[in-house]
């Protein structure tokens, strides 16, 4: 996927799964909660260079942060 790595942290995952809970949805409730926390991403993904390791945070999936990191390439 463009050249590109993509990571959830633990806290992330977790996050995720508290919202599903909280909606009391399934897997199509965890689908819709990864889609929303992609949409910036699948945007903009392909001006990204390539080797990028994007980070998804739980700040990210709770709406407290609106862009993922992209770490330098020297510490990751």
């Amino acid at each position: 996927m463009e050249g590109c790595e993509l990571k959830f942290t633990d806290d992330a995952l977790n996050a995720i799964a508290r919202k599903a809970l909280d909606k009391g949805t399934g897997a199509r409730g965890l689908r819709s909660i990864i889609e929303q926390v992609m949409l910036d991403i699948m945007y903009d993904l392909p001006s990204q260079p390539k080797g990028s390791k994007i980070v998804i945070t739980d700040d990210i999936v709770n709406g407290n942060r609106k862009r993922y990191e992209v770490p330098d390439s020297k510490s990751a």
